[in-house]
């Protein structure tokens, strides 16, 4: 029987050798009596005997060995797993042991051949270096075989072809000693005759069976306590009927299932009703190339459903005919939402990179570009590809000496850096003043590998604060050949930025002046309050374009001061509401008594142009009344016939006298 059909039906053919051992017992003890006279020959014979089990017992403990080793080196990349590569390693190098006690366990080749002529011993010699290359390819690949499935589908297949070797070696080993056997019954036939030649081959049947059975139960012991003790899914199923045929606690409790539970029951148990038409199609596949790894979605006993990756191998009897299914299945849940996030992570800084108007850059310890976002372009018209492996020194404007030092010096202590500024020339060779942070890039022994961070465009930013400073200067050299205050009146909040020349002509020292509305109006002079407040209030419903009274000062000590404020709102609600206002305030008191005293000068003339007229008016009426009397002498005088006395001949030249002289 082939060893494919011994381990698929080991418990009934172990039952059936067992039986054949019933029959023979007394014809192999009158046997072991006939054969003392031969005792030289039993002493040959044990002694094959002897190396040769000894030689397969060295063969299964390095398969053992392998076994174990390779399931710890494996599965100790596993995050939280409590095997030990260190002790898989060992276990190796102890298989590799046992195969070279193995080889010198193989006995004497029989006459006429030379040692080195035995297939079994070359078969070990060539599964011995088979082995010493596994362990130093396992050796090498530390922890990275957690994160390469082909490496992983690799080493399983090398896994898989050492068993085979070892199995085709065990199955020669075992042919060997019958050979060897049937030698020695070729050599010693005429001694033992037919009868011992036929109890013979009855003791090497029963042996065989005996140890083919051991060997089975030993590594189907093995095999439990792999299959029951690993911490991912495990699990056997009928390439028939797609049923469970085994499956592991792990691979049970992913699922809210006791193993108990799955075996019996389809496979399709597992998996979604979205994805299982497509298993069904892959089966068929994977039946033919007799192993086969993909993603797929299984679901659990509640309905939830999480990501797994399968890795099936296919046993098959000697017609090639599909057996079983042995599937290792690892829940990726974990993993894939490290690729989400991984990728949103991604995402979320290419838009941060798309969307800021800084460019954010990285260099390598020689100060050179290895990454730069678009933004560049925006600022310096270089395209981002241009400046990889460009010198972050090529940019620098003017004398570079400074801001190298200052980055030479920072990248030797390792340091971050905040807020430095430079001039950098663009494409045009157009100098731009920048602000740069960074953050130095280290490895795993802490050294700085370059430094990573964004750099933003201030040149407009300090253009406008220079001409913002300009227009300050300009503006207090203004309020200072004004002799004006300036006043900028936070409405919502109630504070308000006053000048010291507004404090001056208020007379309030800085501690006390209290920059509300209210305590504005409190330095109004009673009669001034209400028209003040009248003003200020048609301003703020949008009645005036802006605010232009005189008041006099309540609190002035000397004579009636006069204030003059100007001011607007500059800033107001959608729906209207005052926020700010600005203005300024002027003394205009020189003014007022300028305007008091031509007032009174101008009421003085008045008086005295009335007491004028007033005069003239009684000088002329009796200029008047003397004509008429002397007009009265002198036509009495005519009427007398005598001369008249007064001449009035100039009242007919002056013909508003003579009107006047008329009416009268």
């Amino acid at each position: 029987m082939k060893p494919t059909e011994i381990q698929r039906d080991w418990p009934a053919l172990a039952d059936r050798r067992a039986d054949r051992l019933a029959w023979p017992g007394p014809v192999l003890f009158a046997l072991a009596l006939f054969s003392m006279a031969f005792g030289w020959i039993q002493t040959e014979q044990q002694n094959l005997l002897d190396r040769v089990g000894s030689q397969q017992a060295w063969l299964r403990n390095a398969r053992v060995d392998l076994a174990k080793g390779y399931l710890h080196v494996f599965l100790s990349a596993t995050p939280e797993s409590p095997f030990d590569r260190r002790e898989g390693l060992a276990l190796l190098d102890q298989a590799s042991r046992a195969l070279a006690a193995a080889l010198a366990e193989a006995p004497a080749s029989p006459a006429g051949k030379p040692a080195e002529a035995d297939p079994a011993a070359q078969k070990l010699t060539a599964y011995t270096e088979t082995m010493r290359q596994f362990r130093e390819t396992l050796a090498g690949v530390g922890d990275g075989i957690a994160g390469n499935p082909r490496l992983q589908t690799e080493l399983r297949i090398r896994f898989f072809e050492l068993e085979r070797q070892a199995q085709a070696l065990d199955n020669l080993i075992a042919a060997n000693l019958g050979e060897r056997m049937r030698t020695f019954g070729r050599y010693y036939g005429w001694l033992l005759g037919t009868m011992a030649c036929a109890l013979l081959g009855i003791g090497w049947v029963a042996y065989r069976a005996k140890r083919g059975r051991d060997r089975v139960e030993a590594g189907l012991r093995l095999w439990a306590r792999a299959f029951d003790q690993a911490d991912f899914g495990l699990a056997i199923a009928d390439a028939t009927d797609d049923s469970f045929l085994a499956v592991n606690p792990k691979f049970a409790a992913e699922r809210g299932y006791a193993p108990e539970d799955l075996i019996g029951q389809p496979i399709a148990k597992v998996y979604s009703p979205e994805v299982w038409p497509q298993i069904q199609r892959l089966l068929p596949q994977l039946d033919r190339n007799g192993h086969g790894m993909f993603e797929t979605e299984h679901i659990d006993r509640d309905g939830r459903r999480f990501p797994v990756m399968i890795d099936i191998t296919v046993t098959k009897d000697a017609d090639g005919k599909p057996l079983r299914r042995v599937a290792y299945a690892l829940n990726i849940s974990e993993r894939k939402a490290a690729e989400r996030a991984l990728r949103l992570s991604e995402a979320r800084f290419q838009d941060i990179a798309k969307a800021s108007a800084d460019w954010i850059w990285e260099v390598d310890a020689d100060w050179r570009f290895r990454y730069v976002s678009d933004s560049i372009q925006d600022q310096l018209d270089y395209r981002a590809d241009e400046m990889l492996g460009a010198s972050f020194f090529d940019l620098l404007a003017g004398d570079a000496a400074g801001p190298r030092e200052t980055l030479a010096e920072i990248a030797e202590h390792g340091l971050p850096f905040r807020d430095l500024e430079y001039t950098i020339r663009n494409r045009q060779d157009q100098h731009r003043q920048v602000l740069a942070n960074g953050v130095p890039i280290r490895g795993d022994d802490g050294s700085v590998l370059g430094y990573r961070g964004l750099t933003r465009d201030i040149t407009e930013k300090r253009q406008a604060e220079r001409h913002l400073l300009v227009n300050q200067e300009r503006l207090q050299l203004a309020l200072l050949a004004s002799e004006d205050g300036l006043w900028d009146w936070d409405i919502v909040e109630g504070g308000a930025y006053v000048t010291h020349r507004y404090r001056e002509m208020t007379g309030y020292r800085s501690d006390s002046t209290m920059p509300y509305f209210d305590f504005f109006l409190q330095g109004v002079l009673a009669e001034d309050r209400e028209r003040v407040q009248t003003a200020f209030n048609a301003h703020f419903a949008g009645e005036t374009q802006d605010v232009d009274i005189d008041y006099r000062l309540a609190n002035s000590a000397g004579p009636t001061q006069w204030l003059r404020v100007k001011g607007r709102v500059v800033e107001r609600t959608i729906d209207g509401k005052p926020l700010r206002m600005v203005g300024v305030m002027s003394d205009v008191s020189t003014q007022k008594d300028a305007e008091a005293l031509l007032l009174r000068q101008t009421g003085e003339l008045a008086r005295r142009n009335a007491e004028l007229e007033r005069f003239n008016r009684a000088m002329v009426g009796r200029e008047l009344e003397m004509i008429r009397l002397k007009q009265e002498v002198n036509e009495l005088s005519a009427r007398l016939g005598e001369a008249p006395p007064y001449r009035t001949d100039f009242i007919h030249r002056g013909g508003a006298v003579g009107g006047a002289s008329g009416d009268a």
